[in-house]
């Protein structure tokens, strides 16, 4: 994406990347000014699972402004050949004989599509022209022949998306994922 905005705009485009699961970077770009000089390649952790396992989250999903998802890419349960199940209710039965079938004990696993998804977002007030610019750039790269070649070689799939389309996913991944972590009671502190 980098080398895609600097041969667009003729400008140069650095990435930083940091550690944190995605916290401090993210928070970064929070913070920083909504002149379209610093973007965010955000993804499901912190944009959207984090806001409801994190206590203490330093921001939330109104800090940051949605430009379209890149890519997604389905997650995958590999076991040793040796255990016997094939699926995944089968493999959890394995697990625990006496588990009932996991999508009557976590009938909000059903629809669930656990693919990873990866997505750009600038800081919230970013003036719509500069989301717009970056939003034209993402359909642009994306249709690119070979970026949709690289993404098939990582198993990836390109998807582009308006701004509004964006956060409408956006929104609904935090809301999913709410769910699940509200019903397991799980809740962490950010360090």
């Amino acid at each position: 994406m980098a080398a895609w905005l600097q041969g667009a705009w003729g400008q140069s485009c650095v990435v930083d990347n940091k550690s944190g699961a995605g916290v401090i970077g993210s928070n970064e770009v929070v913070k920083a000014a909504p002149d379209g000089h610093i973007a965010l390649m955000g993804n499901i952790g912190p944009q959207s699972i984090a806001y409801s396992l994190y206590r203490n989250m330093p921001y939330g999903p109104q800090s940051l402004a949605p430009v379209s998802c890149v890519i997604t890419a389905p997650n995958v349960l590999v076991v040793h050949p040796s255990v016997p199940a094939k699926t995944v209710p089968e493999f959890v039965a394995w697990l625990t004989p006496e588990l009932v079938p996991i999508c009557e004990t976590m009938p909000e696993l059903r629809p669930f599509d656990v693919s990873t998804w990866f997505g750009v977002l600038l800081p919230a007030v970013t003036p719509k022209p500069i989301v717009a610019a970056f939003n034209e750039q993402m359909k642009s790269w994306l249709d690119d022949p070979k970026t949709r070649e690289r993404f098939t070689q990582m198993a990836g799939f390109p998807a582009y998306g308006t701004s509004a389309e964006f956060d409408t996913f956006v929104t609904a991944q935090i809301a999913q994922w709410k769910g699940v972590i509200d019903k397991e009671g799980l809740q962490l502190d950010v360090n």
